[in-house]
């Protein structure tokens, strides 16, 4: 009886023991393991391929077990030209506790958006162009497309152009106008420049006429800076409708999807299309995950089962960028989260469940700088080539292929453009390699990437011999 009787006071021990071991260490150990909330925000014309790559991107993740960080994501679909709706939207998604959000974005909703991640310190990754070009820093936000009017320009200098219509439809192609313009006239460059915005692409013939009326025996260069691939499809169409793809024309494609966009009516045209492509597709990275979205059903993921579009490839990467920084923080302090999580919720300086809004005083997100400041130190290989952050949140080290679509020759590339070195042209020196050569070496858990710049020079004589120079540059 005494034996038996012991047996309870030797369970009770036991419990206790183990209650004060879950004490000490059970929260950080269920941060670490529970599910990580992310919010996201679509516009209602967006890509679908650009939230389904998202989903099956954190799907494949959670998948996997050897990932000891999973994700829950919630997802609403607004018009993110109202700043009205995003602010709802934003406060909406705090309040069910997110650690930070990634959403599409429009110049008429960007301040909203600005000033409710800086209030409450919510990281805010975007996958548009918006706010003041040239980049200035916006506390929280973190632009995951480029600025690419700096390669527009250096385009403009590789061929000298000495006169330009910019054709554009939006609030943002009005910023870049501006910033292309300045740069040129600091910079010295004797240029000419006409600009024009189009109300819509789907029925702009009467303005394309006008245009063409002006410059009917001219050389005419262009830039098309619209604010869709849909749109410059539209307007490469009727392009070509009009006439406009005659011997005496030239033109800059603003996307930085060049294969997206449609160009069969100038494969065989006296025109000249230049443009850039953001995804190389030659990347080893983006083969292995062309080759599973390749196979998805289009009635279960809208928008995969074929080619990988420059929307869906920039929120693949972003969310890869969220999750990087977390696996930053959790290594640096395996209980940073230890006061987060509570029965499967968010709570905020162990005062709010979420971060509302209606809060008063208000109370920012208290992992929000840390969360912000992690993702500032990513560095990877995405699908949109070499990813990260600079100070001020936006991309830095990025390349864009340039691809040429002229006469007979289909599309090709005649060169590269980097974010650092500028433009290169394609020569015979391009057997040789890339311009532009990424080296990637890993220093503790952290992949960095330096370049080596080429500059080839091919000296022929006139007895066939043929000297090859090749001067390489580190940069790292």
């Amino acid at each position: 009886m005494n034996g038996m009787a012991l047996l309870p006071i030797w369970l009770f021990t036991s419990v206790c023991i183990w209650q004060l071991v879950l004490r000490k260490f059970g929260l950080a150990i269920s941060a670490e393991l529970s599910p990580i909330p992310i919010g996201t925000i679509f516009g209602m014309d967006d890509d679908p391929a650009a939230r389904s790559a998202l989903m099956y991107a954190i799907a494949t993740h959670n998948s996997n077990p050897d990932n000891a960080i999973k994700f829950r994501v919630y997802s609403e679909t607004v018009n993110i030209h109202s700043p009205f709706h995003m602010s709802s939207t934003m406060c909406s998604l705090m309040s069910t506790g997110i650690f930070a959000m990634f959403g599409s974005t429009s110049q008429h909703s960007h301040v909203t958006c600005q000033a409710h991640s800086e209030k409450f310190h919510m990281p805010f990754i975007t996958n548009k162009l918006t706010g003041p070009i040239p980049p200035e820093p916006s506390p929280y936000m973190l632009f995951a497309r480029p600025v690419y009017a700096d390669a527009v320009v250096d385009l403009i200098k590789y061929y000298k152009w000495k006169r330009v219509e910019y054709i554009y439809d939006s609030d943002e192609g009005l910023l870049r106008v501006q910033y292309v313009y300045d740069r040129l006239k600091r910079e010295n460059y004797a240029l000419e420049m006409g600009f024009r915005r189009v109300a819509n692409t789907d029925t702009a013939h009467e303005d394309l006429r006008r245009l063409d009326y002006g410059g009917m025996d001219e050389m005419m260069n262009i830039v098309l800076d619209v604010s869709s691939q849909r749109a410059y499809n539209q307007l490469l169409r009727q392009i070509s409708e009009v006439g406009m793809n005659r011997h005496n024309y030239n033109y800059i494609i603003g996307s930085m999807d060049m294969e997206s966009v449609d160009t069969s009516r100038f494969e065989h045209s006296g025109a000249n299309l230049t443009g850039f492509q953001m995804i190389p597709a030659t990347s080893p990275h983006v083969q292995d995950f062309l080759k599973h979205w390749r196979r998805l059903t289009p009635l279960v993921w809208p928008g995969a089962g074929g080619e990988l579009r420059l929307d869906a490839a920039l929120s693949v990467d972003a969310i890869e960028s969220i999750k990087r920084a977390l696996v930053i923080m959790v290594e640096d302090n395996r209980k940073v989260f230890y006061q987060t999580f509570r029965r499967k919720k968010i709570y905020n300086m162990n005062t709010t469940e979420g971060i509302p809004c209606n809060h008063k005083p208000p109370l920012p997100w208290m992992h929000g700088r840390a969360i912000y400041d992690a993702l500032k130190k990513v560095r990877f290989e995405g699908l949109t080539g070499w990813f990260q952050y600079d100070v001020t949140g936006y991309r830095t080290n990025y390349s864009m292929d340039v691809l040429s679509v002229s006469m007979d020759t289909g599309m090709q590339q005649i060169g590269r453009w980097h974010s650092k070195y500028g433009m290169l042209s394609v020569n015979e020196s391009w057997s040789y390699g890339s311009a532009y050569l990424p080296e990637i070496h890993t220093v503790g858990n952290e992949e960095r990437q330096s370049w080596q710049k080429i500059i080839t020079t091919i000296l022929v004589s006139t007895y066939r011999t043929q000297v090859v120079v090749v001067i390489v540059v580190k940069d790292v």
